[in-house]
């Protein structure tokens, strides 16, 4: 069973994304092992679709700052970590941002 359980673990860490904090690639490997011994897909929305606060704020050009303060405040939708951290799906920071812009052909006039 341990033997199994290594060469399940040895394939799907070859499948996490690189750049990944050693606490993150180790969750990220242990949802895949659970995945593979549950039978289901290996590559999904939870393998790297999510991101930290600093990764959302890069990633759409805002303060982490902001970014955080939209968590607390519940207006962008997110998940805390076994160690309390902030995890935030790729489509819930896509439809926050989206959220936040003007209407279309609605601007600041100055």
């Amino acid at each position: 069973m341990n033997r199994l359980l290594s060469q399940v673990g040895r394939s799907c860490q070859e499948r996490v994304p690189e750049g990944l904090e050693p606490a993150e690639r180790r969750c990220t490997v242990l949802l895949a092992v659970q995945q593979t011994l549950h039978g289901e897909q290996h590559s999904g929305p939870h393998m790297s679709s999510t991101l930290s606060p600093e990764q959302a704020a890069q990633r759409v050009g805002l303060s982490r700052w902001t970014v955080s303060r939209a968590l607390q405040a519940g207006r962008l939708r997110g998940v805390r970590d076994n160690r309390g951290r902030w995890r935030i799906e790729v489509e819930d920071l896509d439809a926050w941002l989206a959220a936040q812009a003007p209407p279309p052909g609605e601007h600041n006039a100055q």
